[in-house]
């Protein structure tokens, strides 16, 4: 069994939050262009809602600007974890709320890739783009580096900077 525990670090926060911000970006710039075709095939077809399309899109590509250049943090990312990982379940659990929050749990068979990004690993899953698991390599408190690459060997992606 493997288990990381304990609070991100905040350069690793810093990463997580610009990877989480730059997801946010590509699902609302997809928003944005469906909200411009819409637009302009309404103007085209019945010109009276028009307006009302074109503020939407306007709406849509503010949205898009201000989330590459307002940082969103969540609170969730800076309470410690624990992160259990055995042969068939990862389970991701929160501590440090007042209301207890269930407990993440997936399945390896699930596991999309590991991405090795030198200070944690960022596992991705299968069907799901928005969702991954962080584990720093400095929280590692049961089990060894080798041991999780091993489980998760031909799955791993290497940061190349």
């Amino acid at each position: 069994m493997i288990v990381f525990y304990g609070r991100l670090s905040e350069k690793t926060i810093d990463k997580v939050s610009r990877y989480e911000n730059l997801n946010n970006f590509k699902f609302f710039l997809i928003f944005s262009i469906l909200s411009i075709l819409i637009t302009i095939l309404v103007a085209i077809f019945d010109f009276s809602s028009f307006y009302h399309f074109l503020s939407l899109s306007i709406l849509m590509l503010v949205i898009n600007i201000l989330l590459l250049v307002v940082p969103t943090k969540t609170i969730v990312v800076r309470l410690p974890r624990k992160i259990t990982i055995d042969n068939q379940f990862i389970t991701q659990s929160i501590e440090g709320l007042r209301k207890e929050i269930k407990p993440k749990i997936k399945k390896i068979s699930m596991v999309k890739s590991v991405l090795d990004m030198k200070e944690y690993y960022c596992i991705t899953f299968k069907r799901d783009m928005t969702d991954f698991i962080v584990c720093e390599k400095s929280l590692l408190i049961n089990g060894s580096t080798q041991e999780f690459e091993k489980l998760f060997e031909g799955k791993i992606v290497r940061n190349k900077k």
